[in-house]
């Protein structure tokens, strides 16, 4: 596969090159700047139509953790999707294939999550591993105030943005991730970190706890973990 980083550099493309577009897409989004994480998934809203796009990466803890999002309901998709331990983007980490969702509420995998995925503002849900080897590292997710498939067309040039996304964090240093979003979910490690400390638990059970926490209050986990950080809210005996 022609290298991402390559194609940036040279954004002469051909037609009938599908990896060369999708590049010569991101590149243009970037402009003057260093492409990251960011101008993939704004890109990949502006090709594919979606109403939003988040791209999350395996965390330390081993789950999902946002990187980018382009809007808060992306965000929040796959934040809520993190908090209940399922939903496309969980289901696309353990697998090499993408998983598509053109009518959410027609899934019956998740009784729970899908009615709040749905008031969040999510009709039709596309997640897209960022997978190489056997091995994914994060995935790329699509979400459609509407329902509504994609098409064949589609899902290549979504599989190929997923693609893009992986060779940057495999090729690039930690700044491709850089933004507000990855800052916040920092600071959700660093209250994981304190509760940990507080219970006297592993890092797992931390976690499990502080989403649980935002499962029973329907709080955001970075809210959460503000109020751990700043010592309005403790999880010690």
């Amino acid at each position: 596969m022609l290298s991402v980083t390559a194609a940036y550099d040279n954004c002469s493309v051909r037609e009938g090159e599908p990896e060369e577009r999708i590049a010569a897409e991101i590149a243009a989004v970037a402009g003057d700047e260093a492409v990251a994480v960011r101008h993939v998934c704004q890109a990949c809203v502006a090709v594919l139509g979606a109403d939003g796009v988040s791209l999350s990466v395996i965390g330390d803890l081993g789950t999902a953790e946002p990187a980018h999002a382009t809007d808060d309901i992306a965000e929040r998709v796959v934040e809520l999707e993190i908090v209940h331990g399922g939903g496309p983007v969980v289901l696309a980490l353990n697998q090499d294939d993408p998983v598509l969702l053109p009518r959410l509420v027609a899934d019956r995998r998740w009784p729970l999550l899908v009615p709040a995925l749905a008031e969040a503002g999510a009709a039709a849900l596309f997640a897209f591993p960022l997978a190489d080897g056997g091995v994914t590292v994060g995935v790329l997710e699509l979400y459609q105030r509407r329902p509504r498939a994609l098409t064949e067309n589609e899902v290549s040039d979504g599989l190929l943005f997923a693609q893009s996304g992986l060779e940057l964090l495999v090729s690039s240093d930690d700044d491709v991730l850089a933004g507000p979003v990855a800052d916040r979910w920092a600071r959700v490690n660093q209250a994981v970190a304190m509760v940990s400390r507080q219970v006297g638990s592993s890092l797992e059970d931390a976690y499990a706890r502080l989403r649980a926490h935002a499962f029973v209050t329907g709080r955001r986990l970075p809210d959460i973990a503000g109020d751990v950080l700043a010592g309005h809210l403790g999880f010690g005996v």
